[in-house]
């Protein structure tokens, strides 16, 4: 039964197998000169495979012994070749330790001549039966037996529908994305991310091709767009109600970010369905029940990071401070507030405004009045907490000259056409890679870019730093998009074929360190639920450009926990 074409069959997986020691590294028949490796090799070319039984090595020894002992008790007799039996007998009788293929050999009075040592296997994989040949549990030689170092092994546990959106042979998924031709077409943002719905179908796509997930296929029920503005375009909360209720799906992805954010709950709360994605915070983890896994850091934990990373390099010595936030982003003032006081910095002001992120007229009159107390309070330096770009518009406006400290990187990586580069030049921010060393990722070109372009070849991804304004910025998409569906399907891999929440939420708590395409510094826990823990500090640089540039100002940096 140790044959690779009957340990191909997916239904030997989990059984153990007793055979040779096929482990032959540098031995070499002593006759012939020949190692394994380079007999499997001359095999290969002739036959176009490797032997499928394992006996190959000894039969090649027991040939040479054979014919060794022939050419020994053989002569000629008057031009008649005579082959004594007797004689060859005695020779193979007298063999001790012949170098073979399969070790030393010496045959015994009984006519045994083999190694005699012998192993026992566990088949996990019947996609990989190198792996499993490799995977010794238990090994006896003539001078005793002893376990192995391979692995244990169970047998497949058979695919099921385990949970909803979860079939036989398939993960229901849908996707939420800013609908950015809706930005564009109202003037909120200079160019789009690309056709999104289509990058999402080429890196499921992509997926599948690969195998997909434990033998599920993925389905991609559903690709929305929405606005990221309340009250304005198509709601979250309406979108959050289809991909999440009107399909059977076992995860969404993208989530909702900016002002939306408040309509992640909807998804892994009221719909009790995966997210991954969106922006997750204390206060909103509390509200929910399914899985809620943010590929990026969470706004705590950024601004607490973000903080220290400034203290450490010297941009808060001396400063008078003032932290000003938004009530839809507490939980990150809160933190920034009690890590200054920890530290000991010069804070002058505290204040957090209760308008809604996105109402644009009501957060200017409310930076018209704070603006002027920033003025009065001698701060050097403003550590924004939430509404971040009315910070800018207002301070610019008033000509109160300060520091700008924005912990969400995102203030400054998408500005609408109300807040300009200008406005926001020389702002210090965390950040992790640039977008080029994103796209430049050995994984993010593997992963996303080179198999998007296969798929799509008539559209120019282009990359961040030949991006002109106006241009669709397809390189963004695929990278955001395809790294969101690559910590899914490392999760839901080590999840294991009984795919379920408690299945999946173990095996996040279970991933203490990992890569993602655009994060090398990766890694979830029991209570760590955002998976970026790739940290630097950047300065924005008006370059002349709509979107301006930030430029690093620290190498980057592990911040695993």
């Amino acid at each position: 039964l140790l044959n690779s074409n009957f340990m191909a069959i997916s239904e030997t997986e989990g059984m153990y197998f007793s055979g040779p020691d096929i482990r032959y590294g540098a031995n070499f028949n002593q006759s012939t000169g020949q190692t394994a490796d380079a007999f499997l090799a001359a095999y290969t070319d002739e036959w176009g495979e490797d032997p499928a039984a394992p006996f190959w090595a000894h039969s090649y020894d027991a040939t040479t012994l054979l014919l060794d002992a022939i050419a020994a008790a053989s002569y000629d007799d008057d031009g008649t070749l005579v082959i004594d039996r007797a004689g060859v007998r005695e020779h193979l009788n007298a063999v001790e330790d012949y170098s073979g293929i399969i070790g030393l050999i010496s045959c015994d009075a009984f006519g045994d001549c083999g190694s005699q040592k012998i192993t026992v296997i566990g088949h996990g994989d019947s996609g990989d039966v190198a792996g499993s040949n490799a995977n010794v549990v238990y090994e006896y030689a003539p001078g005793g037996s002893s376990l192995g170092e391979g692995n244990l092994v169970l047998p497949a546990a058979p695919l099921t529908a385990s949970w909803r959106g979860v079939t036989e042979d398939s993960i229901h998924i849908a996707a939420t994305f800013i609908d950015f031709e809706w930005l564009v077409d109202k003037g909120f943002s200079p160019n789009g991310w690309g056709d999104q719905a289509l990058v999402w179908e080429s890196v499921v796509a992509d997926l599948n091709d690969r195998g997909g997930i434990n033998g599920r296929m993925l389905v991609l029920d559903a690709a929305r767009p929405y606005s990221a503005i309340p009250g304005l375009g198509i709601s979250a909360d309406g979108v959050c109600l289809e991909v999440a209720g009107d399909y059977e799906t076992f995860a969404v992805f993208g989530g909702f970010v900016g002002p939306a954010e408040i309509s992640n709950i909807c998804i892994p709360g009221q719909q009790e369905t995966i997210l991954i994605g969106g922006r997750v915070n204390t206060e909103r983890l509390d509200q929910i029940s399914a899985p809620w896994l943010e590929n990026g850091t969470a706004k705590e934990r950024r601004m607490q990071v973000y903080l220290s990373l400034l203290e450490q390099n010297g941009h808060l010595d001396g400063k008078k401070i003032a932290i000003v936030g938004a009530t839809a982003s507490q939980g990150a003032y809160d933190t920034g507030v009690a890590t200054l006081a920890a530290m000991g910095a010069d804070v002058v002001l505290e204040a957090i405004s209760e308008v809604t992120v996105g109402d644009t007229e009501a957060e200017d009159a409310w930076w018209d009045v704070m603006s002027e107390r920033v003025r009065t309070s001698g701060a050097d330096a403003v550590v924004f907490a939430g509404g971040d770009r009315a910070g800018f518009r207002g301070l610019y406006w008033a000509g109160v000259d300060v520091e700008y400290f924005p912990y969400n990187n995102e203030s400054l990586t998408s500005l609408s056409t109300n807040v300009t580069a200008e406005m926001v030049a020389g702002a210090v921010t965390l950040t992790g890679l640039t977008e080029q060393e994103q796209f430049e990722q050995d994984e993010a070109q593997e992963l996303c870019i080179k198999p998007f372009e296969a798929r799509n070849p008539d559209i120019v991804v282009g990359t961040p730093d030949t991006h002109e304004d106006g241009i669709e910025k397809w390189w963004r998409s695929v990278m955001t998009h395809c790294t969101q569906l690559r910590m899914f399907e490392l999760i839901a891999t080590a999840a294991g074929p009984d795919l379920t929440h408690d299945s999946f939420r173990a095996a996040a708590e279970s991933m203490s360190q990992f890569a993602l395409p655009i994060s090398p510094f990766a890694s979830l826990g029991p209570d760590k639920v955002d998976a970026s823990d790739s940290f630097r500090l950047s300065i924005f640089v008006d370059n002349g450009t709509d979107n301006g540039i930030l430029d690093p100002l620290t190498e980057v940096m592990d911040g695993t926990p």
